[in-house]
Parts: C-alpha cells; structure tokens; sequence
C-alpha cells in the first residue's frame, strides 16, 4: 500500500496517474490505511484502526495477524515512518494539476466508498444475500429463510465512506467534465448509502443545469437514487428538474424520461409530496386544477395537464403516493385556495 502511494507523488503524471487507478484495486487495504491516504496529517487514530471510539478495527487486526503469521517480525502499521508514505497520498491525488489524475482518483474514491458500504460476509451456494444500505446500517436478507438482520456498519467504514463522498461531491464542480461525469458516475453507486447535506444537494441541482450535456443527465440520475431527510431537501431537485422540464418546447423523449426521473425521485421519497403540496412547493396551472377539482366532484375522469410542468409534478406525486390528495373534493380545493 505504501509503495503505491509513493507512485501517486511521482514527478512523472503518467505514473501519478497508473499508481492512483492500482490504489483503487486495493479495496482490502486496512481502512485505517485508506482513511490516512485522505489526509496529509500522520494521525495515531488512523494507524491504529480505531474509527474514534478507542477499540481496533477488524480488518486491522486481522491485517496484523497475517503479519505475524507469515514471518514479519513487525508490522509497519505501528511506524511513524511508513505512515509517512501514505499520508495524503489520494488527497493529492485528486487535487493534482492533471485532470486524468483526478479522474483516477474519483475512481479509486469510488471503489473505497463502495467497499466501505458493503458488509464482508461469506455466501453459500444454496444462499442468496442482498445487501443495501441506508444511514450506516447494512441490512442483509436471506431468500431462503426469509429473515432480515440489521448490522451496524463499523465506524471507521463509515467515516471512509462519508469522506469519499464528501470529496467526490465537491469534484462534480470540477473545471474538467471528464471529472464531473466520473464523480457522478461514482456517485451513482453509492448515494443512496449517503446521508447528504444541503450544500451537497445545492451541488447535485446545480449540476443538472451542467454545460455538458452528459454530466447534466448523469447528475439528474443521481437525483433519482438520493434520500432527501427533509421536503425542504426534495424540493431543491424537483424545482430544478421541473424548470429543466417547463423549459422543453415540445414533448420529446428527453421531456419523458425527465418525467420518469420525477416519478421515481417521488417512489424513494413516500409521503413526502403531500408535505410539499401543504407547504406550497409545488405549483400547477390553476386552470389544470380547476378542472381537476370540478371532475372530481362530479366523479369524472381527471383531465390532462396542460403543460410538461403539470407532468413532471403529476409524476411526482404519483410516485410518492400523494397524487390523491388531488382526485379528493376537499382536498383539492384546499389546495387550489393557495393559488387565489
């Protein structure tokens, strides 16, 4: 691990750039090793493997036992000097001048992240696992049996995982668009397993609006795997997606798909539009709802919308469970009266 780290600082880029991809394949690696490879400060913790709440790690225990198992008299986990050798090696990677070194390094902060959040366990042949994860648990659920058990991720993956992310959401604003789409690409895998803050959601909105064409689509299907803690969150990357949406002309392949990425933003969010509509975050056109609410009444089909906008937000609210508080008399015209 320490040897490829020193090829991350080599004066060469071409090398810079081939030892930053080899990083990513050692997903194995101690996380305290990859945890010190984010920083340029030597830290006692991190050699240790403690994730900040004193006790070893399992991985570097057992990284240690097969030290001392295959005839190394010391571990150099424990030496101030070779920590030196990795300290920070990623972080310069992905703050190097070169944009094919950076892209390196989203893909190795990508196979770290991916490797953090997923649970090490063995599976038997007559055995199929599934694993997800979800604000630091791990859920693992056994066809054959039926059972789920929860098992709470070790903290020191945790930290790998909030810090990769963290910096992989920062390089979506990179000047190249090479790096963006490859921080988006990554992203894509493991969001879902992230607990985002507002400035990141800011960052993903923003880059639905990109100048590239591919990092902009690639950012709205990141949207659709994110988990939103609040409306509020939510309603930063619907608003952007329905401006993009009201922008379209006409009715085209790209307006539908940016429909279907609406629905499925509504499915990972359950109940959350109906917050959003008492909260006046959506808007519809009135006339829309005016039909709506006088074919309700007369228990009539709904109308059409009359605009891609009308759409984007039906899809929503479909997705979400919530387009029903507009098919109800009462609850539709408490709704339309905000609109007066």
């Amino acid at each position: 691990f320490s040897r490829v780290c020193r090829g991350v600082n080599d004066s060469n880029a071409f090398v810079r750039r081939t030892a930053t991809e080899q990083l990513g394949h050692l997903v194995f690696a101690s996380p305290s090793y990859i945890l010190q490879s984010f920083s340029k400060n030597p830290s006692n913790r991190n050699s240790r493997g403690s994730g900040g709440g004193g006790g070893h790690d399992g991985d570097d225990t057992k990284f240690k036992a097969s030290n001392r198992s295959s005839g190394n008299s010391s571990s150099f986990v424990d030496t101030g000097v070779s920590r030196l050798l990795w300290a920070g090696a990623l972080r310069h990677a992905w703050e190097d001048e070169m944009s094919g070194v950076r892209r390196a390094a989203v893909k190795t902060l990508g196979s770290f992240a991916s490797s953090a959040s997923s649970p090490s366990s063995s599976t038997s042949d007559d055995t199929v696992s599934t694993t997800t994860t979800t604000r630091g648990l791990l859920e693992r659920s056994q066809q054959k049996t039926s059972l789920t058990k929860v098992y709470a991720m070790a903290e020191v993956k945790m930290e790998i995982l909030k810090q990769g992310g963290s910096v992989m959401f920062d390089l979506v604003l990179d000047p190249s668009p090479q790096v963006r789409l490859e921080s988006l690409t990554e992203l894509f895998r493991v969001c879902s397993s992230l607990r985002l803050d507002r400035k990141q959601i800011e960052t993903l909105a923003l880059s639905m609006n990109d100048s590239n064409e591919d990092v902009s689509w690639q950012a709205r299907k990141v949207a659709t795997r994110v988990l939103c803690a609040s409306p509020s969150d939510l309603h930063i990357l619907t608003k952007m997606m329905l401006k993009i949406l009201s922008e379209s002309k006409t009715e085209n392949d790209k307006s539908a798909t940016m429909i279907s990425l609406l629905r499925q933003l509504g499915k990972n969010h359950k109940g959350f539009g109906a917050a959003m509509l008492r909260k006046g975050m959506l808007e519809m056109s009135r006339t829309f709802l005016q039909e709506n609410q006088t074919s309700s009444g007369g228990g009539k089909s709904l109308h059409l919308p009359h605009t891609l906008k009308d759409k984007g937000v039906q899809a929503l609210l479909e997705g979400s469970g919530d387009w029903d508080l507009l098919t109800d008399p009462h609850s539709a015209a408490s709704f339309l009266n905000r609109y007066k």
